[in-house]
C-alpha cells in the first residue's frame, strides 16, 4: 500500500482549511496554496495540492450527482 499524502498527514484544522481555501478559489491557484501551507510549517509543493484538489473536487462532484439523485 502507498504511503499516505503529505497533505493527508496535516493536522484536522488546517487540512480543512485548505479544502475551503480550494473551493473558494475554483480549485486553482495552486502555488499561492502551497505557499500558504510553507508558511504554516508545512512543505508541500504545488503539485500535490493540485492532485489533492482534483481528488476533492472528484469527491464533491460525487457527491453532489448522488444528493441530486436523491431528490429525483
Amino acid at each position: 500500500m502507498p504511503p499516505r499524502s503529505a497533505i493527508e498527514q496535516l493536522p484536522v484544522e488546517v487540512r480543512a482549511e485548505l479544502d475551503q481555501k480550494l473551493i473558494a478559489n475554483g480549485f486553482a491557484g495552486y502555488i499561492a496554496l502551497s505557499e500558504w501551507l510553507t508558511e504554516h510549517g508545512f512543505e508541500i509543493g504545488k503539485s500535490a495540492v493540485g492532485v489533492y484538489g482534483q481528488n476533492l473536487q472528484r469527491r464533491l462532484s460525487a457527491i453532489r450527482a448522488r444528493t441530486d439523485a436523491a431528490k429525483l
